[in-house]
């Protein structure tokens, strides 16, 4: 009984002190943008949970929300959260000894502690196994009793689970046996037990609105983009429903942001999901990623790597998020009112340092924040109103190639750039412009962690005079094609090989020379993966790649499948209606610099369309030699070979005459 009452004296003293300080100041509401009106049955202390909408209108440090009592005056106000759960004290166990028998390891641990525990994590320097664990306690070390049969323990693809449950039991000894009937022994060296401490209440919430707007599959790789509903949310985990049963995949959380005037995308979190079984054991399962961050944007976006897997069946994905409580003394009943969605006010400093501990203990108010209204007598602003639609003029004479741009309607446009541009433009996307009627049209550059897959046809090359070697000639779609990664598919099952991929390309003397581009070994075995990813040390100047490989005394290795990479790059922009053109190939083009990028948040925040480029037009018939030469030379040797005409002739007049030949006297 002496806590309840405890309980009731601080919120007592905490309602007094509430009241004593609440702000008797005025405000003009119309600085605000957005208000939220909800009614209060009785004054006293209060607290109210508030709605994602809330917090989305809010800045993201909440610094401009303010509440206003019944008659219009400004009110004190704390704003409080559940801390996330406290990780377990770790400790290392009295003694620990691993024992090898016929069939299976046995793991003896002296606890040390009378304390309750939560786990026990195994340490070992193995990988690429899964094993069955019987997990048993006891008191004395002589008479056990079990607590877990066929508790899976592995480390798979980047994934792992070496930590048993203990569910606060309280043990002098434990004893971990392993199964190793159906694969080699593991070394186990050692362990750790986790110390159970007194947890708060899970008082996290799923978020309601979430949506999967999108979903795109790229190389390797499956792309979700969530829409949260609001941004400025504390967000506690992401849980994925999937209906695959077997697998290991790596997930990252990132979302879209300006650094360097080009859209890029910042990782928040990252962790690993799983579903396995061990034989007849039940499956141990991991479908949640912990976030503890507060979201920076509405969107989110997942990836989820898949290697060389397909792609897993994603029927949903759920959020869980912390809310934010208003904490307050109403110092009488009746409708109240938050304000939010006001960029250039001040945080506010309430003197509320004196607060009780025991926030948590303070029961919801059955009233709730309602919907959020503009504010009467404020005039909303549209952060893209002030995006600049046209930039500066410019000649378009220099560059040699343009592609038209279709889309429709006047919102944010994505423009993904295709090969035809990837491979005729130069410096990194420092040429590129978007122009319509002479004039630039501004544009943001996103560089997203994706890359599209590009599928290469192949061919055997022999090699006249050196039967050992296997060579395949790869031709390309184009010449300097950014190409990051090659992957390499087999069906021979067992073999090594050392392979390099490499061009023939001019050098400085006109000579022609192999410049290697990418090289590996590949080690095949019936349990080991198919393909091999190489990646590029520098971008293919040609039209065509060489894969070469000395078989030595073996036989020729098969190749099935060349799959390269090319990494994604986006154009960003808003355009009046009408036609607009993309122009690249300039080498003497400086990268451009626009306004837009101070809007580049509220750019990246806006829903998209996709605009699309159309067929490729040559320009200029100089430029596009230039281009040629990397596919085949014949167009640079013959230039040369004129040039080269021309200047003989032209020496040959400039060299003075011989005298003429005088015929000797008869």
């Amino acid at each position: 009984m002496k806590r309840p009452r405890r309980v009731l004296l601080n919120l007592g003293r905490a309602g007094l002190l509430l009241l004593t300080l609440s702000a008797a100041r005025a405000l003009e509401p119309t600085n605000w943008a957005n208000r939220q009106p909800f009614l209060l049955g009785q004054p006293g202390l209060t607290r109210v949970a508030l709605p994602p909408a809330t917090l989305d209108a809010a800045r993201p440090d909440r610094g401009d929300l303010r509440l206003l009592d019944p008659t219009g005056r400004e009110t004190a106000f704390l704003l409080w959260s559940a801390p996330p759960p406290l990780p377990s004290p770790a400790r290392a166990p009295h003694s620990f000894q691993a024992t090898l028998r016929d069939n299976h390891t046995q793991l003896l641990i002296e606890t040390g502690t009378s304390a309750p525990l939560t786990g026990l994590t195994l340490r070992t320097p193995a990988d690429g196994f899964i094993k069955g664990a019987l997990l048993e306690r006891s008191d004395d070390g002589v008479q056990w009793s079990p607590l877990r049969s066929g508790a899976p323990l592995f480390r798979q693809h980047g994934a792992e689970l070496l930590t048993l449950p203990l569910a606060g039991v309280s043990t002098a000894w434990l004893r971990v046996t392993l199964d190793d009937t159906r694969n080699t022994p593991v070394p186990f060296l050692g362990a750790t037990l986790c110390v159970a401490v007194p947890q708060a209440p899970d008082s996290t919430r799923e978020l309601p609105d979430v949506g999967l707007t999108q979903r795109e599959e790229f190389a390797g790789v499956t792309v979700l983009t969530l829409d949260l509903g609001a941004r400025h949310l504390p967000l506690a985990e992401l849980q994925f429903d999937i209906g695959d049963a077997l697998f290991t995949r790596r997930v990252k959380v990132a979302v879209r942001e300006l650094r360097n005037e080009v859209a890029t995308e910042r990782v928040l979190a990252q962790g690993v999901i799983f579903r396995l079984g061990v034989g007849g054991a039940a499956t141990a399962a991991e479908l949640s990623v912990p976030l503890d961050l507060d979201a920076p944007a509405r969107e989110l976006l997942v990836y989820v790597e898949n290697g060389d897997s397909p792609p897993l069946e994603i029927r949903g994905v759920r959020v869980r998020h912390r809310p934010v409580w208003l904490v307050f003394a109403a110092p009488l009943a009746g409708t109240y009112n938050l304000l939010t969605g006001n960029p250039n006010v001040p945080a506010p400093h309430y003197d509320l340092a004196r607060l009780p501990r025991d926030l948590p203990e303070i029961p919801d108010t059955a009233a709730e924040p309602g919907t959020l209204r503009p504010m009467p007598g404020h005039t909303p602003r549209d952060p893209l109103a002030a995006a600049p639609l046209r930039g500066g003029v410019i000649d378009v004479s220099a560059w040699q190639f343009r592609k038209p741009v279709q889309f429709a309607g006047d919102a944010v446009q994505q423009l993904e750039i295709d090969l035809d541009v990837l491979a005729g433009t130069r410096n990194q996307l420092a040429d590129v412009r978007l122009v319509r009627d002479g004039e630039q049209v501004p544009y943001l550059v996103e560089r997203p962690a994706l890359a599209r897959a590009l599928p290469l046809p192949f061919q055997p090359v022999e090699r006249r005079g050196e039967p050992t070697f296997s060579r395949w000639r790869v031709p390309l779609p184009r010449a300097r094609l950014p190409l990051s990664t090659l992957t390499l598919t087999s069906t021979s099952p067992l073999f090594t090989r050392y392979l390099r991929v490499y061009e023939t390309a001019s050098d400085d003397r006109g000579g022609w020379r192999d410049r290697v581009l990418a090289d590996g070994t590949w080690n095949r075995t019936p349990d080991g993966g198919a393909n091999l990813v190489l990646t590029f040390v520098s971008h293919p100047s040609q039209d065509e790649l060489w894969i070469e490989t000395n078989n030595g005394d073996n036989p020729p290795i098969v190749l099935s499948a060349v799959q390269a990479e090319y990494p994604v790059t986006r154009l960003l922009f808003r355009a009046e209606p009408g036609p607009l053109m993309l122009y690249y190939g300039n080498p003497g083009a400086a990268t451009p610099r626009y306004d837009l990028a101070l809007l580049a948040e509220p750019l990246l925040r806006a829903d998209r369309q996709r605009a699309q480029p159309g067929p490729e037009e040559v320009l200029n018939p100089d430029g596009w030699a230039t281009r040629a030469v990397g596919r085949s030379g014949l167009v640079f040797w013959s230039v040369l070979a004129g040039v080269v005409v021309v200047l003989l002739i032209v020496v040959a007049r400039l060299l003075p005459k011989p005298p003429p030949t005088v015929a000797p006297p008869s």
